[in-house]
C-alpha cells in the first residue's frame, strides 16, 4: 500500500470504526433479535430464545397493533403533501421583495428550530379541553368545545395541524426558495411579452422548475412520515385514546421498553424498513416515468 493510501485509510479510519459500531453492527443485531425472543434482562444466551419467523408472523396477524399504528402513521404522513403546499406557499410569498423580507423569513423559519419538548407542551396547553385557547376561541363564536387529545376522532388531526405549524416553514420553504432563485427569469419576462397571467406563469415557468425539489422533498417527508409521530405520542397522549395516536415508532418503543418484547420491537422495526425502503422505490419508478428525476 503506497503512502498516500495509508494516509487515506487513517483519515477514514475514525469514520468507518463509527460506522461499524455504532450503525452496522446494531443493525445486524437488531435482525438476529427479530428471529429471538428475548426479554432484555439479562444477555445470558440462554435468556435469548431462536423464534423464526414467529415475531413476524405475530406483528403480521390480524389482530396485531401494528396494523392499527400503520394506519395512524399513514393517516399522519396526510401532512406531508399538505406541508409541501404550505411551505411553498410561505416560499412564494417571501420570494418577493418585500421590505424586511429577511426578518419575515426568521419569523417562518423559527418554530422548525424549536426544541420538540417545548413545542409539545406549549401544544398540550392550546388543546387542553375545556379551558385551552383553541376551545376558548370556539366558545367565543358559540362552538361546542373540542377534546382534541382525548377523543380518537380529532387526536390525529390535531397532530397533522401541530405538525403543519412546526415544520412548514422550515427546510421544505427554504428548498422551495432556493428553487425559486433558480428560475430564470428571462421566462418571465417573455412570458409577460405574450401576455401571460400570474396564474399561467406559475403553472408553464414556476411549477415545472419546482418539480426536483418537489421529488426530494416529498421522498424524504415520505420516509420522516414513516418513522415519525413519536415524539408527539410519548410526551402528550401515551399513544392514545384508545391506540389513536400509536405509530409504528411508537409502537416499537412500546413493544420494547413497556411490554420488554425486544425481538417483537426489532421485527416491526424491520417491517418499518421494508416499508420505507418500498415507498421509496415506488416514488423514485414514479417520478422516473413522468421524467422527473434521472
Amino acid at each position: 500500500m503506497s503512502r498516500p493510501d495509508r494516509v487515506a485509510w487513517r483519515f477514514l479510519a475514525p469514520n468507518a470504526l463509527g460506522f461499524l459500531a455504532f450503525t452496522l453492527l446494531p443493525l445486524g443485531a437488531s435482525l438476529a433479535l427479530a428471529f429471538t425472543h428475548w426479554s432484555g434482562a439479562s444477555l445470558d444466551p440462554d435468556d435469548i430464545r431462536f423464534a423464526g419467523l414467529e415475531n413476524f408472523a405475530s406483528m403480521l396477524s390480524a389482530r396485531s397493533d401494528f396494523w392499527p399504528a400503520l394506519w395512524n402513521t399513514v393517516f399522519l404522513m396526510a401532512g406531508v403533501p399538505l406541508g409541501m403546499a404550505l411551505s411553498l406557499a410561505f416560499a412564494l410569498l417571501l420570494d418577493r421583495e418585500l421590505p424586511e423580507r429577511s426578518f419575515y423569513r426568521t419569523i417562518f423559519f423559527a418554530p422548525s428550530v424549536a426544541n420538540i419538548v417545548a413545542v409539545c407542551f406549549v401544544w398540550e396547553l392550546l388543546f387542553r379541553f375545556p379551558d385551552g385557547l383553541l376551545d376558548q376561541g370556539f366558545a367565543s363564536l358559540g362552538l361546542e368545545p373540542v377534546a382534541w387529545l382525548r377523543d380518537p376522532f380529532w387526536a390525529k388531526p390535531a397532530f397533522v395541524f401541530m405538525g403543519l405549524w412546526n415544520g412548514a416553514g422550515g427546510v421544505p420553504m427554504l428548498v422551495y426558495l432556493a428553487a425559486l432563485q433558480g428560475v430564470p427569469k428571462d421566462l418571465y419576462e417573455a412570458s409577460d411579452v405574450d401576455g401571460a397571467g400570474a396564474v399561467r406563469k406559475f403553472r408553464h415557468v414556476t411549477l415545472p422548475h419546482l418539480v426536483p425539489a418537489s421529488f426530494f422533498l416529498f421522498t424524504m417527508g415520505v420516509i420522516h412520515g414513516f418513522q415519525g409521530g413519536f415524539q408527539a405520542a410519548f410526551l402528550m397522549t401515551g399513544g392514545g385514546p384508545m391506540g389513536s395516536t400509536t405509530t409504528l415508532s411508537y409502537l416499537i418503543y412500546r413493544e420494547a421498553y413497556e411490554s420488554y418484547r425486544f425481538g417483537s420491537a426489532c421485527a416491526a422495526a424491520w417491517l418499518l424498513f421494508l416499508l420505507v425502503l418500498g415507498a421509496t422505490i415506488l416514488n423514485f419508478r414514479f417520478q422516473q416515468k413522468r421524467g422527473a428525476y434521472s
